[in-house]
């Protein structure tokens, strides 16, 4: 009697398959290993061939069929000649423990509900999907810090009534948070300010705060608005 035997592929880039361990209906497991022959040493830069050792390494990737995947990832350690340093190889399609599709849809799930709700459903750890989460948000922000803003919005408030109180910065025209900094004083709202560069200062044309000691007494605030810039306190 012939053997049952499945035919996968994955769509990965530079990953080929090279068997499926096992195949029920209440999961999908598929040996894999990378198809870079000589990786880069993370030290000096130079591929290199040399295997030390492998070591199987699971990673969670999409669900097929409402099957969850895992992947065996025959991953090397590899010696560097050149420089004589050990080095595990990566590849750009895992990050972690998980595919990076994987990782995509995680965060795109948590957005849409909790992010508890979002691990139960991929049947992975919560721990996981919030790192993803925080991480991510980290991008974006740093992606909404780069772009220039015409209106700036400063606020200071508090996370809980009289506790932990922080200073929201705000894009005025889009509505996206820029920054939620720790403190409600000036020296919090100046490092903001310092950090984004004398160029994104004087991109900002109106400046829209809630009258508060640490807007109206912010030295950086005060200059952009003398240098032909227009201020709006909110009422």
């Amino acid at each position: 009697m012939a053997s049952d035997v499945m035919s996968v592929r994955l769509w990965l880039w530079r990953i080929k398959v090279e068997g499926v361990v096992v195949d029920a209906p209440e999961q999908l497991v598929v040996r894999v290993c990378s198809t870079v022959r000589r990786p880069r040493c993370p030290d000096c830069g130079v591929p290199s061939g040399k295997v030390h050792d492998r070591r199987d390494n699971k990673i969670r990737d999409l669900e097929v069929s409402g099957r969850p995947v895992t992947l065996i990832w025959e991953r090397r350690r590899l010696v560097c000649e050149p420089c004589g340093s050990r080095f595990s190889e990566g590849h750009q399609g895992f990050e972690g423990r998980v595919t990076a599709r994987l990782a995509r849809r995680l965060v795109k799930d948590a957005r849409a509900m909790t992010v508890n709700a979002a691990a139960k459903r991929h049947q992975v750890s919560w721990k996981l999907v919030n790192a993803l989460v925080v991480a991510w948000a980290g991008l974006v922000g740093e992606h909404r810090r780069r772009q220039r803003c015409r209106v700036l919005g400063v606020e200071g408030t508090s996370i809980r009534k009289r506790h932990r109180c922080v200073t929201v910065i705000v894009n005025g025209d889009t509505g996206e948070v820029l920054a939620m900094v720790p403190h409600r004083d000036t020296q919090a709202l100046s490092a903001f300010l310092a950090a984004q560069g004398p160029r994104w200062c004087k991109a900002v044309k109106v400046v829209v705060s809630d009258g508060s000691e640490p807007s109206a007494g912010n030295s950086t605030l005060n200059r952009l608005c003398v240098d032909d810039l227009s201020a709006t306190q909110a009422p």
